[in-house]
C-alpha cells in the first residue's frame, strides 16, 4: 500500500468504500468498531478487540484483509464450525476466503497452497486451526510469504482460548507465540468478546503483543432479558413452565427458535423427549452423534426445519444465526464468562430476546463436588491455579442466582466494564422484592428437603445430574473408573456387599458389566411394547428404549382419539388392542427405515401431526384401514421383557461361561441349604456342614466332562479339612471372641478370590452364593460353640 493511501482521510475513504460496496453496510456498528478497523489498517501497532456477541468484531478484521487487495490475512480459528460459517459468509460476498484443514482432500488442499505460492495470490483471508499452525508446511508458508511482503497480519480469532484463566482454554494457542520469531514486523490482532482482566494480560503475555491498542465495548447488551427459576419450588411443574416460557417468546403464534443448554449428552436426549411428550418438537446436539448428524442437525435448527434444539455447550461456537429468541440453561453454568457467551446466542439481530437459568440445589452441590474433585486430583502448581481459579468462577454464578443483584451488573463487574443502565433488563431490576421472596422460598424448601425435588439421594433424570445420586454416576463418567464404595460399614449385610464389590472391581474384565454401570435403557421399565426393542442402540445411535416407548405412547394416544371421534358407532371403532398394535407397527416402521435419530423423531411427530390433522377434520386415519387389509397375516411383533435384554446381554458378555445354577452342586441351591440350624440337633447339623463344606471343596474340582479324573473321596476329605483348619486357624487369631460377620466376610472373599481368578467360580452369581453360605454356616458355629 503506498504512503499516501495510509493518511488518514484516504483511509477513511477506502474504509467506507469497502464496507458499502463490499460488505453491503451503509455504517458502522459503533465508534470503537470503526476506529479498531482503522487502526488495524494503518498497521503501526498490534490490536486488541473485545466486544460482545453481534458486535461487529469480525468486520474488524475482514474488511482490513479486504482492503489490503495485495496482503493476506492469515486466521487461527479454534473450530472447523466456526471456519465454514465465516467461510460461506465470505464467499458469499465474493471475497475470496480459504482454509486448510484436516477434512480436506490432498487435491483441496494443493489448490490452495498453489494460490498462496503464486506471484499474486488471490486469496485475501486464510483460516487453518492452531493445530495446523505447527506443521513444516505451515511455517515453510508462513516464511515465503513473509520474505516476498505477502503477509498483511495474524489474527487469532477467539482469542481467550490462549489464556490458562479462559473458561475455554486451547493449550495449543499456546504455540501461536511463536510465529513472532518467524515474522518479527507482522501485526497481530486478537479478537475475543468474553475477557475479563486477567484473561486480557494473558492474551497480551502469550501472543507477545507490542505496544497493543485496545479495543473495548461495554457487555451490556441491552436487548436481552435475564431471569433466574428455582425448580426446588415447582413442584415437579419446571417442565410446564418451560414450555410456558418458549410459549411467550413465540412470534405471530409460532414456536420462536431457541436453544436449551443442558449439561451432559443424557440430559439433551432426555429433555427432547419430554419436549415431544408435550407436543414441542426438538432435536438434541452433543459430542456423542456422528458429525454428519450433527451437521444436519445443526443445519435443520439453522433452516427453521426445527425451531428448539438442545444441547450441550459443545453447540454455538461458529453459529451465526441471528433470530434466536431465547437461550436457556436447564441447569447451572460452570462460570461467568461462559454463561455470557451462551446467552449471547440470542438476539443477534438486536430484537428483544430472554435469557433463563433453571437453579436447583443438587446442581451446585454437584458441579461443587466435581470441580473440587477436579482440583484435590491437580499435582501440579498452574493445574492447581487453574482449577482454583474454575472454582472462584463457578462461585460468581452462584452469587449471580442466589443474590437480587442485577443480572447484566454481574458481567460488567467481571469483565471491568462501567455498571449498566439495566433499569427493566432483568428480573432483579423489575421486581426486586420478587426476586428476594423466590430466593427465600428456594433456601427454605431446600432446608426442608435436603436441598431437592424428591429425596436428595434418589436419582432424578429431571434434575441437573439426577441429584445425589447421579453426582457419583456422573463422576464415574467423567473418570472412566469404577469405585466400589459401602453406604453403611457397621452392618454385616453392607460389608458383605462392598467386599465382594471390590474384589469383581479389581477384575475389570474388559468386557464384564461394572457394578455401577446403570442398566441398559431397554431394562428400565420392566418390559417394552416396541419391535426389536434389543436392537435400538444397534440400529440408531443415541436413541434409547425409553424414547421408543415415549413416542409410541404419543402415537397411540393420537390414534385413540382419531377412532373416538371419527369412526361411527361401536362396531366400526377398532378396540384398545388393534390399536395398540397400529401403533406399535407405525413405530417400528419409522425405527426400521431410519438410522439417525433425529430423523426417526422428525418422522413420528410428523406422523403423529398428520393423526391429529384427520382427527380436526374429522377423518379416520388410513392407517386403521390399512391394518384393517393386513388383518388375516398380522406381522409378529416382538416383545421381549426387560430381564430378556438384560440376560440375553449378560450372556454374550460372558462368552459361553456357564451358569451359576448349573455349576453349583444340588447341596448348596437345595432346600438343605436352605433349613435353619437347629441346636437341638448338633449331630445332624455338623454331619450336614461337613457335607456342604465337602460339596464346595468338590466344587473347586475340574469337571470330569473336561478330561480330568474325579478327585477320590479321601482326597474330598483332605481339602474339606484344609477348608476348615484355614479358617480355624484365623479365627483363632482372635482373642477369644468370635469374628464379626464383617470380619468373616473377609476372610471368606479372601479364600475364595483366588478360586474366581483361575476360572473356577464361573460368574458373580455363584461367589455370591458360595460366600452367603459360607457367611450363614460360620456365623451359626460362633453363636453354637
Amino acid at each position: 500500500m503506498s504512503k499516501g493511501s495510509n493518511s488518514c482521510s484516504n483511509i477513511d475513504k477506502l474504509m467506507r468504500n469497502t464496507l458499502k460496496n463490499v460488505f453491503k453496510h451503509q455504517k458502522f456498528k459503533s465508534k470503537t468498531q470503526e476506529q479498531a478497523i482503522r487502526t488495524i489498517l494503518q498497521g503501526k501497532n498490534d490490536v486488541f478487540v473485545s466486544m460482545p456477541t453481534g458486535s461487529g468484531k469480525s468486520l474488524c478484521f475482514q474488511l482490513p484483509a479486504v482492503a489490503r487487495a495485495d496482503k493476506i490475512t492469515i486466521v487461527f480459528s479454534p473450530l472447523l464450525a466456526l471456519m465454514k460459517d465465516q467461510l460461506d459468509f465470505l464467499n458469499e460476498r465474493k471475497i475470496d476466503a480459504r482454509t486448510i484443514n484436516s477434512k480436506m482432500t490432498s487435491v483441496e488442499r494443493n489448490a490452495v497452497l498453489l494460490d498462496l505460492r503464486s506471484v499474486k495470490p488471490s486469496t485475501r483471508l486464510l483460516y487453518i486451526t492452531p493445530e495446523q499452525a505447527t506443521t513444516d508446511t505451515f511455517r515453510e508458508l508462513v516464511q515465503k510469504l513473509y520474505k516476498s511482503e505477502k503477509l498483511g497480519s495474524f489474527v487469532v480469532d477467539e482469542a481467550h482460548c490462549v489464556s490458562q484463566w479462559g473458561h475455554d482454554f486451547r493449550p495449543d494457542y499456546l504455540k501461536l507465540g511463536r510465529l513472532r520469531q518467524l515474522c518479527p514486523r507482522v501485526q497481530w490482532v486478537a479478537v475475543t468478546a468474553t475477557a475479563g482482566k486477567n484473561v486480557q494480560k494473558d492474551i497480551y503475555e502469550q501472543l507477545k503483543l507490542q505496544n497493543p491498542a485496545a479495543f473495548r465495548v461495554s457487555c451490556f447488551r441491552s436487548n436481552l432479558f435475564y431471569d433466574v427459576v428455582f425448580p426446588d419450588t415447582m413442584e415437579g411443574q419446571e417442565l410446564a413452565d418451560l414450555v410456558d416460557f418458549m410459549d411467550c417468546a413465540a412470534e405471530d403464534g409460532e414456536r420462536a427458535s431457541g436453544i436449551i443448554y443442558c449439561r451432559t449428552r443424557n440430559q439433551t436426549e432426555e429433555l427432547v423427549c419430554r419436549l415431544g411428550s408435550v407436543g414441542v418438537f426438538a432435536l438434541a446436539y452433543h459430542g456423542g452423534l456422528k458429525d454428519k448428524e450433527r451437521i444436519r442437525v445443526q443445519d435443520d435448527w439453522m433452516q427453521e426445519k426445527c425451531k428448539v434444539i438442545a444441547a450441550t455447550v459443545s453447540f454455538g461456537m461458529g453459529v451465526d444465526k441471528a433470530n434466536v429468541r431465547f437461550v436457556v440453561h436447564w441447569g447451572l453454568p460452570q462460570n461467568v464468562a461462559g454463561y455470557y457467551q451462551e446467552s449471547g446466542r440470542a438476539g443477534r439481530d438486536g430484537r428483544p430476546a430472554r435469557c433463563r437459568i433453571y437453579y436447583s440445589r443438587q446442581e451446585r452441590d454437584a458441579v461443587t463436588y466435581l470441580l473440587q474433585k477436579t482440583l484435590s486430583e491437580q499435582t501440579k502448581e498452574i493445574k492447581k491455579r487453574q482449577a482454583k481459579a474454575a472454582i472462584d468462577s463457578f462461585q460468581c454464578m452462584v452469587q449471580y442466582c442466589e443474590n437480587s443483584k442485577c443480572r447484566h451488573s454481574v458481567f460488567t463487574d467481571f469483565f471491568g466494564d462501567d455498571p449498566p443502565e439495566c433499569v427493566d433488563k432483568c428480573d432483579c431490576c423489575v421486581n426486586a422484592k420478587a426476586v428476594e421472596k423466590k430466593i427465600a422460598d428456594f433456601r427454605m424448601k431446600s432446608t426442608k428437603t435436603g436441598g431437592g425435588i424428591g429425596k436428595a439421594d434418589s436419582y432424578d433424570a429431571d434434575l441437573y445430574g439426577g441429584g445425589r445420586a447421579g453426582l457419583k454416576r456422573e463422576t464415574d463418567e467423567y473418570n472412566s473408573s469404577v469405585s466400589y464404595e459401602s453406604s453403611n460399614e457397621g452392618t454385616a449385610k453392607s460389608a458383605m456387599s462392598s467386599l465382594i464389590g471390590k474384589q469383581f472391581a479389581m477384575r475389570k474384565a474388559p468386557h464384564s458389566i461394572s457394578a455401577r454401570e446403570p442398566l441398559p435403557a431397554d431394562c428400565t421399565n420392566g418390559s417394552s411394547r416396541v419391535k426389536a426393542a434389543a436392537s435400538t442402540v444397534t440400529k440408531i445411535n443415541g436413541l434409547t428404549v425409553q424414547s421408543r416407548e415415549m413416542y409410541l405412547s404419543l402415537v397411540e394416544e393420537a390414534l385413540k382419539k382419531n377412532s373416538d371421534l371419527c369412526h361411527e358407532g361401536p362396531e366400526a371403532r377398532p378396540d384398545e388392542k388393534a390399536i395398540a398394535q397400529i401403533a406399535v407397527q407405525l413405530e417400528y416402521q419409522a425405527f426400521s427405515s431410519n438410522k439417525v435419530a433425529s430423523i426417526y423423531r422428525k418422522m413420528l411427530m410428523d406422523m403423529i401431526s398428520k393423526i391429529k390433522k384427520n382427527t380436526s377434520n374429522l377423518l379416520a386415519d388410513p392407517s386403521f384401514q390399512t391394518r384393517v387389509e393386513a388383518k388375516e397375516e398380522p406381522a409378529p411383533v416382538e416383545i421381549k421383557t426387560a430381564t430378556q435384554v438384560l440376560a440375553e446381554r449378560t450372556k454374550k458378555l460372558e462368552n459361553g461361561y456357564t451358569s451359576a445354577s448349573k455349576l453349583l452342586p444340588k447341596e448348596l441351591l437345595g432346600a438343605e441349604a436352605k433349613k435353619p440350624v437347629e441346636s437341638g440337633r448338633k449331630a445332624d447339623k455338623a454331619g450336614k456342614d461337613n457335607k456342604q463344606q465337602l460339596s464346595i471343596v468338590s466344587f473347586f474340582e475340574p469337571k470330569a466332562s473336561q478330561g480330568k479324573k474325579e478327585a477320590k473321596p479321601q482326597e474330598k476329605k483332605r481339602k474339606m479339612a484344609a477348608v476348615q483348619v484355614e479358617l480355624a486357624s484365623k479365627k483363632s487369631k482372635q482373642s477369644g471372641s468370635s469374628p464379626s460377620k464383617a470380619v468373616l466376610a473377609e476372610r471368606i472373599i479372601k479364600l475364595l478370590n483366588p478360586h474366581y481368578k483361575t476360572g473356577k467360580i464361573k460368574s458373580k452369581e455363584a461367589f455370591k452364593k458360595i460366600a452367603r453360605i459360607l457367611s450363614h454356616h460360620l456365623s451359626q458355629q460362633n453363636t453354637t460353640g
